[in-house]
């Protein structure tokens, strides 16, 4: 290791230029040519609740702001292989990138570079960055459309729990009905009031007749419920336009020193110092110049009596 590191001081120059100055151009110019591209995109979100009977959308705090909510949905979804998939799947589509190796290349990189936060109660603010403008595009276009499908895909499902649910209640209130509209014909039946008379009272008779009232207008109710969501259902596909919408279309800015180019240059960068290193090593390989006495008899395999000093260093007596 000494003989290496006296190399290094005594060629200080050479390696200079090899291991510091060669690595810091290495480095800046992998900065000016491979820079990066940053896209972003902004959404407004809603609560989406005004489509269905439900107080607030499922899954959502209703202690946060919608923009807040969507943050913490949208961070889940995009943790998910069904996310991957789809991004995959369109970028090879669009032929963004030339083959799966890029690809899986490519969703390496969004898991750490994709960032979602919110601006305030309703903004939602989605950044990437990428080492080319369309792979941005897709990426920001993926993730708003994945959320938009699941929106939609949960509305769906409520309103398909909501209408099963009820269609029970409608068949047993409609059993109701049947059965207080029988007990009441039976009974008028059973106490007819004989015609050009005025009908006298009839307690039960009149508890017979709320029964129906109160049945028929359980009936109307649910029915009415069932119309709310059926409708529900058939709205869910434009919550596009009203519950989330594209305030700020996804855009790329470039030239820009991005996280992914300063790891690129610090590789580069990097890889420019192995030639100074192989450089010292082939040197140091090369120089056979024994510097001390145990070096010798490691060499030479036989003890060393004595030694000379440095002669010129000496003053002639």
């Amino acid at each position: 290791m000494f003989k290496y590191v006296e190399m290094l001081f005594q060629h200080w120059i050479r390696f200079a230029l090899l291991i510091v100055v060669l690595p810091a151009i290495a480095g800046g110019a992998s900065l000016l040519v491979f820079q990066g591209k940053t896209g972003s995109a902004q959404v407004w979100v809603d609560n989406p609740s005004y489509f269905g009977t439900v107080s607030t959308a499922s899954g959502w705090n209703q202690y946060l702001t919608p923009a807040q909510n969507t943050v913490d949905s949208l961070t889940q979804l995009v943790a998910t292989q069904s996310y991957y998939d789809k991004l995959g799947a369109r970028l090879l589509a669009d032929h963004t990138v030339a083959n799966a190796s890029e690809r899986d290349s490519v969703l390496a990189e969004v898991q750490t570079q994709l960032k979602i936060s919110s601006n305030g109660s309703h903004l939602i603010n989605l950044s990437v960055e990428c080492p080319r403008a369309s792979i941005c595009i897709d990426v920001l276009t993926t993730t708003i459309a994945v959320h938009r499908d699941w929106l939609i895909e949960t509305e769906k499902n409520q309103a398909t729990v909501a209408s099963q649910f009820y269609t029970g209640q409608l068949q047993l209130a409609q059993q109701r009905l049947t059965q207080a509209v029988d007990a009441l014909n039976s009974y008028t039946a059973a106490h007819p009031t004989p015609q050009l008379q005025v009908r006298p009272p009839d307690p039960a008779q009149d508890r017979l007749q709320s029964d129906v009232n109160v049945s028929q207008a359980q009936v109307n109710t649910i029915q009415d419920k069932m119309q709310n969501i059926q409708f529900s259902m058939e709205a869910a596909g434009e919550i596009d336009q009203t519950a989330l919408r594209v305030i700020d279309p996804p855009r790329v800015k470039s030239g820009r020193f991005t996280s992914t180019t300063k790891k690129l240059a610090l590789m580069i960068g990097g890889g420019a110092v192995v030639p100074g290193l192989l450089y010292l090593f082939v040197l140091g390989w090369l120089d056979r110049t024994a510097r001390n006495p145990r070096e010798l008899e490691t060499r030479l395999g036989v003890r060393v009596v004595s030694t000379i000093g440095n002669l010129l260093s000496e003053k002639a007596p």
